[in-house]
């Protein structure tokens, strides 16, 4: 009785998690990379013309021509993480593709796509349960941007052949271990341009929301460009994220290259022996 339940239960999440895959296909993938580098670049500009406009404003109403030249200079600084981004997510793609990583089994990215999926959904209840207890829209945004984020993490995991991950029979205990570490590095560097999307997105919103605050009185304009501010300088670090990703993977595989060239080493040494 109590194997038949547990055959049961093995073969329901069996289902459940092939549904899931066919759900989160590589044409999915393919799709949503595509649109949310498109709407991530859009972004930029954008978000180039308001700070120009929220600065002229802010300095209108501080009486400060700094908030203007701030502005100028972040415009002319999004435009240039445009054109870098734009370069080096078509570089991380090929880094990706040059730089395969073997694993015994697919189990371990499985559970890490399992996990994924849970904190994705988890994310996207409590920050749902934050905008209507609060009540604000701004936490449903924020945990729709996790939820998109985690979901991909979760899709990668169920197709590791997106970032040149390859099953293998034989594997020693620290080929192994490269190869979950170079998982996690891969993956990271294949979520940078939806990071690069929603993140971009997100402040943008986040951007015009905190904008309106220059409207106010007295402390409120101090405030509220404080927090523009923060937000112009959020956005330039998310534009030049493909170009971060880039260099910390290049030190990363690296390390991992080393590695390798030192668990040769015994294999090698055996062979001249001979």
């Amino acid at each position: 009785m109590g194997s038949s339940k547990k055959n049961l239960l093995e073969g329901f999440i069996g289902n459940l998690l092939g549904s899931v895959k066919k759900i989160l296909s590589l044409k999915l993938f393919e799709t949503l990379r595509k649109w949310l580098i498109i709407l991530g670049d859009y972004g930029l500009y954008l978000a180039a013309v308001l700070v120009i406009i929220i600065g002229l404003i802010a300095s209108i109403r501080m009486e400060s021509f700094k908030s203007f030249l701030y502005g100028v200079f972040f415009a002319i600084a999004f435009i240039i993480a445009q054109f870098i981004s734009s370069k080096f997510n078509n570089i991380n793609e090929d880094l990706i593709k040059n730089n395969e990583t073997h694993m015994t089994s697919s189990g371990f990215t499985e559970a890490i796509g399992i996990f994924a999926l849970i904190i994705g959904i988890v994310y996207l209840f409590v920050d749902l349960y934050l905008a209507i207890k609060i009540p604000k829209f701004l936490p449903f945004v924020q945990g729709v941007g996790i939820f998109i984020v985690f979901t991909l993490v979760a899709l990668i995991s169920f197709n590791p052949s997106l970032i040149s991950v390859k099953s293998v029979k034989k594997n020693s205990a620290g080929e192994e271990a490269i190869g979950i570490f170079g998982f996690f590095i891969k993956l990271y560097l294949k979520l940078i341009p939806f990071i690069y999307g929603v993140g971009i997105i997100y402040l943008l919103i986040m951007l015009i929301v905190h904008s309106t605050g220059i409207f106010g009185k007295g402390f409120e304009i101090l405030i509220s460009w404080a927090k523009v501010f923060g937000d112009m300088s959020k956005l330039l670090v998310v534009g030049l994220l493909p170009f971060i990703a880039y260099v910390l993977f290049v030190v990363n595989f690296l390390v991992i290259d080393i590695i390798k060239s030192i668990l040769l080493i015994p294999n090698k040494l055996d062979k001249l022996s001979k």
